[in-house]
Order: structure tokens, then sequence, then C-alpha cells
């Protein structure tokens, strides 16, 4: 069963969602999730990603500024039809994860920097 380590609110195509990364018990498979923030629809997923293999790398995560943060190499699996969702990228190509607060960038940075904690 996966375990969310970290959550935190992203604005993301101008809606607010919760950001959560979850790690899976037994495979040890590690992701982002982006799900809907408001109810009746809370939990349910914009999209997700598998980061497992970007936790050994460098540089895959870069800061922009205190609430924003640019994921490199992201591959995304959409749930919401390409008319209803567009994510936010740079003209690379690359996500980009905008925190409603300052302490969301700072917290995530912190996570990954530290492998143990995710």
């Amino acid at each position: 069963m996966a375990s969310a380590k970290f959550t935190s609110q992203i604005v993301d195509d101008d809606y607010t969602h919760a950001l959560r990364v979850y790690r899976d018990g037994i495979s040890g498979a590690v992701r982002l999730q982006a799900s809907v923030y408001k109810r009746p629809k809370e939990h349910t997923p914009i999209w997700t990603a598998f980061i497992t293999s970007h936790l050994n790398r460098k540089f895959w995560l870069r800061r922009i500024d205190e609430r924003t943060v640019i994921v490199r190499d992201l591959q995304l699996s959409i749930f919401m039809m390409p008319e209803d969702y567009m994510p936010g990228t740079t003209v690379r190509g690359d996500h980009i994860l905008k925190f409603k607060f300052k302490s969301g960038e700072r917290i995530l940075q912190d996570t990954f920097l530290d492998n143990h904690k995710v």
C-alpha cells in the first residue's frame, strides 16, 4: 500500500490542487500525484508521475523562487481531457510546480534532498 510522504497545495491551470508524494510499501516506487483539492471530488487524481528513477539524479528539481519548482524530465499520466487541463511547462517541456504557500517548495526540496525521508 502506498503512503503519502509529502502533501502541499499547488496552483495548476488556475486551480488549487493537492500535490502528494507517495511511496509504495512493497515495490518502493515513488510518485508525484496532483489531485482535486476541494470537495466533493477531493483526492480525484488529475495527473501522476513515477519519479523513482529521478531520486538518484542531481538537478532534476530546480528552485525558481520561493513558490516555484521546475521538475525535469517528468512523464505525466494525465487523467483529464486535453481541453479540460493544460499542465504548466517551460519552453523545454519541464513541468512547473507553483506552490500556494512558500513552505511547500522548501519542504518538497528537503524531502528529496534526504532520500531516506521518501
